[in-house]
């Protein structure tokens, strides 16, 4: 669909270069950037964690290495489709129409309402995670300006951040242990409700 808005609405001969999705070796250079400062970043956030004594290790449970894989395949996928749709068209038809910064401070705004479309008992009790969510936005299109209008690398921070994420969480590699308050480590466990 991306290939057709930007060949009809714009007339680009590369629609998904226009977006933002360029290959060569660069572009893989920027994913791969991407993917370790998001593993880096979920890391760091659980070591710290740990030692300030909010979570306990546990240990890796059985088929660790299936799930690890089933995590890269999931990073892969939502890293690249949601920032095509986000930090590439969204972003790319914002800034056709406002000032680059209120662009992205819109862009932002939306991706957090968009991951936010929940019954409103949920909303409620996970409202920290919108402002997580909206900053999330804001750093990956602020990504995508640095780099030069590539995806590369916000598609691998966005992955990576989902990989690790994945990892702890589905493989419950952590529990809290109530030290500090949920507000500050995340409502249901989640680091971006916190």
């Amino acid at each position: 669909m991306l290939r057709v808005w930007g060949r009809r609405v714009h007339q680009q001969r590369s629609p998904l270069g226009f977006y933002g999705l360029r290959g060569g070796w660069i572009f893989g250079r920027d994913v791969l950037g991407g993917w370790f400062a998001g593993v880096f970043l979920v890391a760091l956030l659980f070591l710290i964690e740990g030692l300030l004594g909010w979570v306990m290790w546990q240990g890796l449970p059985d088929r660790f290495g299936l799930l690890l894989l089933n995590g890269v395949l999931t990073g892969v996928a939502v890293g690249f489709a949601e920032e095509l749709l986000f930090r590439g068209w969204l972003l790319q038809e914002l800034e056709l129409e406002y000032q680059p910064w209120f662009a992205l401070l819109l862009n932002g705004l939306i991706f957090a309402a968009l991951h936010y479309l929940h019954p409103l008992e949920v909303i409620l009790a996970t409202w920290p995670q919108f402002f997580g969510l909206a900053l999330l936005g804001w750093i990956l299109g602020l990504g995508k300006w640095v780099f030069g209008g590539r995806l590369g690398f916000p598609m691998g921070l966005h992955g990576g951040l989902v990989w690790a994420y994945f990892g702890v969480n589905v493989g419950k590699l952590v529990s809290y242990t109530g030290v500090a308050p949920e507000w500050l480590t995340g409502v249901n466990g989640n680091p971006i409700a916190g």
